[in-house]
């Protein structure tokens, strides 16, 4: 979907972007998106392929993402960040919208099924906080680039198909429950602000206080200076509570970050070589604590993972 070509807004000050930083410090993220192995993958630089990626809840509804582009760490730095919007920034969007914006962002989200009859959220905010809020720079002669990085990134979101399926009982059918687009977007050609919505499943954690979430610390987040450990993050955040600890294999958090662990022996060695510098990244958090398992039988392959309570 493109965006209108408008005047930008200004870029925000110095003290701006840190009050904002401070403002958006977690993201409520929908547990399938942090969950799903694979979603969100480092990826080299070049034209990206498309991805079939699935989730499955214990209840029986599978979750389906058809990326037309595959999402790397800066797609899922970029959606973490519109959720951390849900303050003054976020509104809710009924199925019948009261403006013109509303009515075109509802209707590009292409919702079928359940998700039609939905509620889901806005999200309107300048690029230039967009970009703080994910650690980018978007002032001097840089500006230009982050816009075309977040606009490419909101085109990928925009053409990311989510269907939620029910397995039929006692037979290996699925029925399509819903489907529709993961976000919509466009610029207000009057504010200069982009607005952004999102599929009812991404917005269920941000419009029901009831609803489950995984909650992402984006101050960790921006801590992390490669691809690997960012996403690692995220999913880490998605499995272990505050005060949890778990044993998981190497090989286990590489299908994770990766889709799989590899396909040949040099693949397998350096993704898990990879995992263990993203490993050590997470372990210098102050609120997580990283060491290896206590069962000497693992080899090595296997560490003890503990999410310690937030400090203030």
């Amino acid at each position: 979907m493109a965006m209108s070509a408008t005047a930008v807004s200004k870029p925000p000050s110095k003290r701006q972007v840190e009050t904002d930083l401070c403002r958006y410090d977690h993201a409520r993220m929908e547990p399938s998106q942090g969950l799903m192995p694979g979603l969100y993958t480092p990826l080299p630089s070049g034209p990206r392929s498309n991805r079939l990626v699935t989730y499955r809840y214990d209840s029986g509804v599978v979750v389906e993402h058809r990326c037309y582009e595959a999402f790397g760490a800066d797609d899922l730095r970029l959606h973490l960040a519109i959720l951390a919007m849900r303050g003054g920034k976020c509104r809710q969007l009924t199925t019948e919208p009261g403006t013109e914006t509303g009515s075109f962002l509802r209707s590009a989200l292409q919702l079928r099924g359940e998700a039609a009859e939905q509620d889901t959220v806005t999200v309107r905010c300048s690029y230039h906080e967009l970009a703080g809020v994910i650690g980018l720079s978007s002032g001097g002669g840089g500006g230009g680039n982050t816009w075309r990085l977040l606009h490419r990134g909101l085109a990928r979101g925009a053409a990311d198909l989510i269907t939620l399926l029910r397995e039929r009982p006692q037979t290996k059918r699925y029925d399509a429950i819903s489907a529709g687009t993961a976000m919509s977007f466009c610029m207000e050609a009057a504010t200069g602000l982009i607005a952004v919505a999102l599929h009812p499943l991404l917005a269920h954690a941000l419009l029901d206080p009831e609803a489950p979430y995984r909650r992402i610390d984006l101050r960790e987040m921006r801590a992390l200076g490669s691809d690997v450990a960012c996403i690692l993050h995220t999913y880490l955040s998605a499995w272990l509570r505050p005060g949890e600890s778990q044993v998981v294999g190497v090989d286990t958090l590489a299908g994770h970050v990766y889709g799989g662990p590899g396909s040949y022996p040099g693949e397998v060695r350096c993704r898990r070589f990879q995992i263990r510098q993203a490993l050590e990244s997470i372990d210098s958090l102050s609120n997580w604590k990283i060491g290896p398992a206590p069962d000497a039988k693992s080899g090595g392959q296997q560490v003890q993972i503990t999410r310690r309570r937030q400090t203030k």
